[in-house]
């Protein structure tokens, strides 16, 4: 269900930008890591992808982990990530480079469902790009409490918390 905004969202923002050239979204995902018919990373994409080519002017790759061809990065406009943890398969490896070059020059970044995620014990290193990146993140094995919890703004000037403040 959450794809879906997701998904117009997008689709709103690609069409309603006046581009002149094509754009090319750049969908990253991976192979199977729940049970069956659960996050199912790689057809997601693909179905992502295939809704966003209906879009003229827009040009999608799928990619199952970090492309191997860093120019399929270089080239892409947009970063969606269906993955887990997000942070670990963007900041570290062999596309780090790639991607912060990315973020510098301002590729818009789309993190759905675990990908937001960062490993509790990597939040020291990547713990703040990630966040200033997203505005937020949910951090992989600290713990689940059922319960009242607060909602804080990590980045209160991430525009992702513009119009809301904290509360329990």
């Amino acid at each position: 269900m959450y794809k879906i905004p997701c998904l117009f969202v997008l689709c709103l923002a690609l069409n309603s930008s006046g581009w002149a050239e094509t754009k090319t979204v750049l969908l990253i995902g991976h192979k199977p890591d729940h049970p069956p018919k659960t996050h199912v990373y790689l057809p997601t994409c693909e179905l992502l992808a295939k809704c966003l080519r209906q879009t003229k002017g827009v040009e999608t790759v799928v990619s199952n982990e970090w492309p191997k061809d860093e120019k399929v990065a270089e080239r892409a406009d947009v970063l969606v990530l269906y993955t887990n943890s997000g942070a670990e398969r963007t900041m570290q490896g062999s596309g780090a480079k790639t991607f912060e070059a990315m973020m510098k020059r301002g590729v818009g970044l789309v993190a759905i469902h675990w990908s937001t995620g960062i490993n509790k014990h990597n939040f020291p290193r990547f713990g703040d790009k990630w966040v200033g990146y997203l505005g937020g993140a949910w951090i992989n094995f600290s713990g689940i409490t059922m319960g009242k919890s607060p909602l804080m703004r990590v980045n209160p000037k991430n525009p992702i918390c513009r119009g809301w403040k904290q509360y329990l």
